[in-house]
């Protein structure tokens, strides 16, 4: 099953790949319109993990991305919390799609723009077919071929976006879905609650960068930007889904890619499912925990 799974991928995908993307009307949309090589395309295969990546495993999060960059039209992606309202097409980074069994995940990130101070970062484009094209050369070389992750650049128009593929056979934290309470079920809105919460979570930063999290007030003459725990999102006023805390009342670190991919794998792997989530052993000591479920008070 493996090897035919294996086969179709190579004889439907791969045609397209190496024809390349059709050329789009989108006259006077004010959008980029270039043609793309892709064989200029960077693709990296994982040389660091070690964690195998199966093509199987990553299917569902395929196909989570293909239905959200179509039809191919052109996007405009723009690094989160950037202030005022996008023009339709327009997306925020980071996103990551992550299958449906947790082990494969799909990350669209954007490195910083080099802009002068005080002028504004304006994002970057591209086109869907262009993105797609890149991950089916990247799933192709990297997954199909070697069964590792990998990262495609070069594909977007000032090429500050990045596609990787990676394990999440070993994530940073511990989780589990739980059965919700009878009185208190995962309802559409609980759902869609959950999604705002993933965009409120700050992540346009270096996935090193770390922050402190604490219950107490921050250390005295500290430069690190601190978060004061328990923190609920969206706010108690619009009814929170979302919960990060931690045991005890000591400085905790924690890079806040990890607190935001923990709410991606609970979002995704419980809430939308009808299970409420909780995550634990985040941070340096392991002290964080997360809830997002319909009850967080």
């Amino acid at each position: 099953m493996y090897r035919l799974l294996r086969f179709l991928f190579s004889y439907l995908y791969l045609p397209l790949t190496l024809a390349g993307p059709a050329r789009f009307d989108i006259q006077g949309t004010g959008l980029y319109q270039p043609s793309l090589n892709l064989t200029d395309n960077i693709i990296a295969c994982d040389r660091n993990t070690g964690l195998p990546l199966r093509w199987t495993d990553c299917l569902s999060a395929w196909q989570k991305m293909a239905d959200e960059f179509n039809p191919p039209l052109s996007y405009h992606l723009i690094a989160r919390h950037l202030p005022g309202l996008q023009p339709p097409g327009t997306l925020t980074t980071p996103i990551r799609w992550l299958s449906k069994n947790g082990l494969c995940s799909i990350d669209l990130t954007m490195t910083p723009a080099r802009t002068p101070r005080g002028q504004r970062d304006v994002g970057d484009d591209v086109f869907g077919e262009h993105l797609l094209g890149a991950a089916r050369a990247m799933f192709k070389q990297c997954t199909i071929d070697q069964n590792k992750g990998g990262v495609a650049r070069l594909f977007s128009r000032t090429n500050r976006l990045v596609l990787t593929a990676a394990s999440q056979s070993a994530p940073p934290f511990s989780y589990e879905c739980r059965q919700a309470l009878p009185g208190a079920p995962i309802t559409d809105d609980v759902k869609e609650k959950a999604e705002r919460a993933l965009l409120a979570l700050p992540t346009n930063m270096k996935k090193q960068t770390t922050f402190n999290y604490t219950r107490a007030a921050g250390p005295a003459g500290t430069r690190a930007v601190t978060y004061l725990l328990p923190r609920r999102e969206p706010p108690a006023d619009e009814g929170s889904v979302l919960k990060i805390d931690m045991e005890g009342n000591e400085v905790e670190q924690c890079s806040a890619w990890d607190i935001w991919t923990a709410d991606v794998a609970l979002n995704t792997l419980c809430v939308q499912k009808g299970e409420e989530g909780y995550a634990w052993h985040l941070g340096s000591k392991g002290k964080i925990n997360m809830l997002l479920s319909s009850l967080v008070d």
